[in-house]
């Protein structure tokens, strides 16, 4: 039982097969697509619902193929990399993001690069020190965020302080 909830928690991104990661791969890329594809109509359901409704869109469908989608990329990613790393690279790379930036693309590519960045120390981390892999990344993730927010207000003073 103890082991079953820490492979659940942590993961195994070390011995994940490779048939596990092509698959995974397989169905990132065809969700990626579909959001691709769509991406006009869930961000203009994500910005003015009632718009949306006035258009004659079918919020609710939308709704739904847009959170089903998610789930199953989710769902997928927790088999290999454990719910408390999927979810951590799902919130803390855009709260970061967040913080340094109010354009949609800036905040995008900078939350892509954040989590990888993180990702590689994390992983580079568990490697040197024999940590698991999952908590490593978790780890490198939060002290990058917790990091950054004093490093963004000095900055900020400086700018208010230069106008």
């Amino acid at each position: 039982g103890a082991a079953e909830l820490s492979h659940i928690l942590s993961g195994s991104l070390l011995t994940v097969q490779m048939n596990e990661l092509i698959e995974i791969v397989i169905l990132c890329f065809i969700v990626g697509v579909f959001h691709w594809i769509a991406r006009k109509r869930f961000f203009g359901i994500s910005r003015d619902r009632n718009e949306a409704e006035q258009m004659g869109w079918r919020v609710g469908l939308w709704d739904f193929l847009f959170y089903a989608s998610f789930g199953l990329v989710i769902t997928s990613s927790v088999r290999i990399a454990g719910v408390m790393l999927v979810f951590a690279l799902l919130v803390v790379p855009p709260t970061a993001a967040l913080l340094f930036s109010r354009k949609l693309k800036i905040r995008l590519i900078f939350g892509w690069i954040f989590g990888f960045i993180a990702t590689i120390l994390g992983v580079l981390m568990s490697l040197q020190f024999d940590f698991p892999v999952g908590p490593s990344i978790i780890t490198v993730l939060l002290g990058a965020l917790i990091t950054s927010i004093p490093i963004l207000a000095l900055y900020n003073q400086k700018k208010k302080i230069r106008m």
